[in-house]
Parts: C-alpha cells; structure tokens; sequence
C-alpha cells in the first residue's frame, strides 16, 4: 500500500480577541478596555474561544497537502478582571486537562493568555501573560508574567530634534516560578519548529516517545512522589531538592570507548542512545 507523504510541515498560529461589544458614542474598543468583567465570563467565554480555535485548526488538518504541527494559540481579553492571577493558571489547567485529547491531536503545543487584572477594585491594572507548552506530552508547563516597562535599556528612538530613549516592555515572571522568557522583550520572535520537534513529532506519529524525552518523565514521576511522600509518611517535610534528577549522555569516543558528555538534545548519530543519571528519592525514617 501506498502512503501519500505531505509535501510541506506549517505551524499554525492562531489569535482570538475578546471584547466585550457595548453600546454608546465612544468606539467599541475604547469601551471594552474601560469595562471590567467577572472571573465567570471569563472563564466562559475563554471557553467558547479555545473551542472555536480548535475548530479552525480542524479546518487546516482537513488540508492534505500541508501537515500542521506545533500550533500555537494565543488569546487576548480585553476587558479587566478582578481576581487573583493563581486563578486563571488552576482555571486553565482545568481547561486544558479537559480538552487535552483534542489538543494533541491538533497538535497545539504552545498556547498563550493576555489579560489585564485588578488584584482590589482600586487598584492598578496589570497586564498579565500565561504561556502554557506541552511539547512532549506528557508534562503541561505553565508560566505567569507581567509586562514591565524598562525605559533604561530602550532602544534610542529619533523624534523631530533629538535622539531620545523609547521605552521597552518586557516580561518579568511572576511569583516564585521564573519562566524561560523572563527578561525577554514582548516583542521576541516566536520560535519556529526545529530539527529537535521535528525528530520527537516522527517518534509521536509512530504512537511512541521520543527517546531524550525519557530523562524528563523520570523527572516528572519523581516529583510526583516526593509530593505524595506526606501521604504515607509521618515525618516532617522535606525541602525539595533542585538537583531531583542529574544527568548525562553517554556517548562513544573516536577511539570506541563510551564517555559522558552534557550535548543538546537530539544530537545522536547512531539509532541508540544512553544516559547516566542520580535520583534522590523522598525521606525516609533513616534519613
């Protein structure tokens, strides 16, 4: 039997708005930046949005010719919310666990939120970014940040007389978690599909894992049972170590003799490959 192979890859970006449509003399927009809606319609119109995105991604699935992987999806309220922000990543978990099936098969592996958060009715907006990747998936990573504005380290921009500095917004993680674009100005490209995804998206095709994603599940089954530890111990809780898991790949020299070696992912040349590695496990009574 013969299999017709897509001729091209593309990776799909998708952007919703959601503005609240009011009546009056000023533009639509400019009334729906000042309006402020509930965490509800938040969450239910974000649904509907998410829901109609997955619908055009079926659309471009339909298509033959071109294979679409690495989708991305990215979602902007305009209206401001008063709420907590630690809301909107349990309330997108939820969402995502939801539909997470569907998502996969998409192949949506990147997805972003942008909404703007009162934390008291008199306070400041603030303008909050979710970034969500799950590029293995298996483990759905979530990072919250606020754009800052850092007029120090703007680029010089010309005015009629002058050279003056233009303010930059970047982002700056918020809370305990610093996510990998920390520091980054708003404006950095978004990064394509590489030749890593591209290897781990033949692994999936073939219903099974990537094998440099391997270190990373015993990673995230370790961490699974260090918080389940205070389920069945009664011990005080331990700190989590930032070494949970380290590794390296053992690779074979010129001369046939097989050697650690810290190399990015997917820099194999042979069909096998070998990692040595240390896991501290939970505490236990003897310590």
């Amino acid at each position: 039997m013969k299999v017709k192979v897509p001729r091209h890859c593309s990776q799909t970006y998708l952007r919703m708005l959601l503005a609240r449509g009011l009546s009056g003399q000023l533009p639509c927009n400019a009334i729906a930046a000042l309006q402020e809606a509930s965490f509800e319609y938040l969450q239910n119109e974000g649904e509907r949005l998410l829901l109609e995105a997955m619908d055009e991604l079926e659309v471009a699935f339909n298509n033959t010719n071109v294979r679409t992987d690495c989708n991305h999806i990215f979602l902007n309220f305009v209206p401001t919310v008063i709420m907590d922000p630690s809301k909107i990543e349990e309330s997108v978990r939820s969402m995502v666990m939801r539909y997470g099936s569907r998502l996969w098969k998409l192949r949506v592996l990147q997805a972003e939120l942008k909404i703007n958060i009162r934390l008291t009715p008199t306070g400041k907006a603030i303008p909050i970014r979710l970034f969500l990747t799950n590029e293995s998936g298996y483990y759905l990573d979530i990072s919250l940040y606020k754009e800052v504005t850092d007029s120090l380290t703007g680029q010089l921009g010309h005015s009629d007389r002058q050279v003056r500095p233009r303010a930059q917004i970047m982002f700056q993680a918020y809370g305990d978690k610093q996510g990998p674009l920390h520091g980054m100005l708003i404006n950095t490209p978004y990064v394509t599909k590489d030749l890593l995804q591209s290897k781990r998206f033949q692994a999936q095709s073939l219903g099974t894992t990537y094998v440099y994603d391997f270190p990373e599940m015993f990673r995230q089954s370790l961490l699974k049972l260090w918080e389940s530890a205070d389920a069945y111990t009664h011990l005080p809780k331990c700190p989590l170590p930032s070494d949970l898991l380290t590794y390296t790949e053992l690779v074979l020299d010129p001369q046939g003799q097989m050697v650690q070696m810290n190399r990015l992912p997917g820099g194999n040349e042979v069909g096998s490959n070998s990692h040595c590695g240390a896991l501290q496990r939970d505490c236990t009574a003897d310590g």
